[in-house]
C-alpha cells in the first residue's frame, strides 16, 4: 500500500548526498556563530599594544624564530615586543589566541605549538614601524 502512494523506504544516493551537504552546512554555520560570539578581542590578553606601532608580518616560514624576526626588524628601529602566532594547545577552547607576546627585555622562549605563518612586531615609535613597511 505504501508503494502505491509514492512512499519509498529509502533515499536515493543524490538525496543522501544533498541531506549530508545541508547538515554539514548547518553545523558549520552553527560553529561559526559560536566562535563569533565567544571571541571578544577586548578580553584577549594576547591582543595588547598600540595598533599604530604594530606591524603585521605574513607569509612567514613555519621555521622562523622570534630571534630571527627581532634581528631583521631591529634594523628599522627598537622592537618593543613581537609575537609569532602559534596553533592553539589541544583542548584550548577560549576565544583567545594561545600564541604569546614575547617581551624583548624579558626574553622568555616561545610557546610550544606549530607556527601559523604570521607575526606581530611592535616598535617603540610609529615612525620606526613605518620605516619597516
Amino acid at each position: 500500500q505504501a508503494a502505491s502512494e509514492g512512499w519509498v523506504p529509502y533515499m536515493t544516493l543524490a538525496e543522501r548526498r544533498a541531506n549530508a551537504k545541508a547538515e554539514r552546512k548547518t553545523r558549520a554555520e552553527h560553529k561559526r556563530e559560536e566562535m563569533r560570539t565567544a571571541r571578544d578581542p577586548a578580553k584577549d590578553s594576547a591582543a595588547v599594544g598600540d595598533p599604530f606601532r604594530t606591524l603585521f608580518v605574513g607569509r612567514l616560514s613555519y621555521n622562523t624564530s622570534e630571534e630571527t624576526l627581532r634581528t631583521e626588524f631591529s634594523a628599522f628601529g627598537r622592537v618593543r615586543a613581537l609575537r609569532i602566532v602559534r596553533e592553539r594547545k589541544p583542548g584550548a577552547h577560549s576565544g583567545a589566541l594561545n600564541g604569546r607576546r614575547e617581551e624583548v627585555e624579558g626574553g622568555e622562549g616561545a610557546t610550544a605549538g606549530k607556527s601559523r605563518g604570521y607575526a606581530f612586531v611592535e616598535f617603540e615609535e610609529e615612525a620606526e614601524m613605518k620605516a619597516a613597511v
